[in-house]
């Protein structure tokens, strides 16, 4: 007899179910680093400058604490630039206990765009995970200058598909990658995103990142991930002390790009270090 089970149920058997850090060269599956698009998963590409000069421009600067809400539902006509320190869209979900980050926004990206322009309302928090210095940027302001340059406004257009093509590669590695090579890919991906190449030797992931952040992005719980990286800890391939991690650049050798086949530091249109803040 078949049982089906609903998708909470297919989630909570992911999170438990055992994986084997260790495999047989003919067994080793690939981690795709990027499966569908050129944006990578979890992380937006930062915004074209031209678009940043424009939040800089009109944007009221403001200092936002740690755990603040931004954003909840769309319900303001703005957008957030974000200049320095971390936020996340969170998706809003009913089931206690259970959070998920659709996307992790770094310096040089924002937050609210679709509501800001559609007015229409959605199930996503924007909520910072540091003290961040913010711009706040008003849609009749944005408006005004896309009708008088045409160009700015296709600009934008297209940033917003990048991201949404960002939000589809994150939803699509949580589906089809095992619970180690989510973790692995994600850590990756945050290299990649600040423009750090890997070399021999220890890689310093470059965020403070606590096991349950890792999880709620990457749809794990917090216990899956201090699983992982203990075991990665014992086979040399990480340390950590406290939040700060490094990874040895061995853990990455299986990771691969469609585009190339092989990921390596290939162009990240969008992704390295000019679009981070100081």
């Amino acid at each position: 007899m078949t049982v089906c089970r609903t998708n909470d149920e297919r989630s909570l058997a992911a999170k438990s179910r055992p994986y084997n850090l260790v495999r047989p060269s003919f067994l080793t599956f690939l981690t795709a680093m990027r499966q569908i698009f050129r944006t990578l998963p979890w992380i937006h590409p930062s915004e074209p400058e031209v678009l940043q000069t424009l939040y800089r421009k009109y944007g009221r600067k403001i200092h936002v604490k740690k755990g603040e809400t931004l954003k909840s539902g769309g319900e303001a006509p703005v957008l957030f630039f974000l200049e320095k320190g971390l936020a996340a869209y969170w998706v809003n979900r009913t089931t206690p206990g259970h959070t998920a980050i659709l996307s992790l926004i770094i310096p040089g990206r924002t937050m609210g765009n679709i509501t800001c322009f559609s007015g229409e309302r959605v199930n996503v928090t924007s909520r910072t995970l540091q003290d961040s210095d913010v711009r706040v940027v008003k849609r009749c302001d944005l408006l005004a200058e896309y009708l008088r340059d045409p160009q700015l406004l296709l600009t934008e257009s297209q940033q917003l598909i990048r991201k949404q093509e960002s939000h589809i590669e994150g939803m699509t590695a949580n589906f089809t990658l095992g619970a180690e090579a989510r973790v692995k890919l994600f850590l990756r991906v945050l290299l990649a995103a600040y423009g750090l190449p890997l070399h021999e030797g220890d890689n310093v992931i470059p965020l403070l990142i606590s096991n349950e952040l890792i999880g709620d992005v990457v749809n794990l719980s917090r216990m899956s991930v201090y699983r992982i990286l203990t075991d990665w800890e014992k086979a040399g391939l990480a340390k950590r002390n406290g939040k700060n991690l490094a990874v040895a650049s061995r853990l990455f050798h299986d990771v691969y790009d469609w585009d190339d086949h092989h990921y390596t530091e290939c162009d990240l249109e969008g992704y390295g270090p000019r679009s981070v803040f100081d």
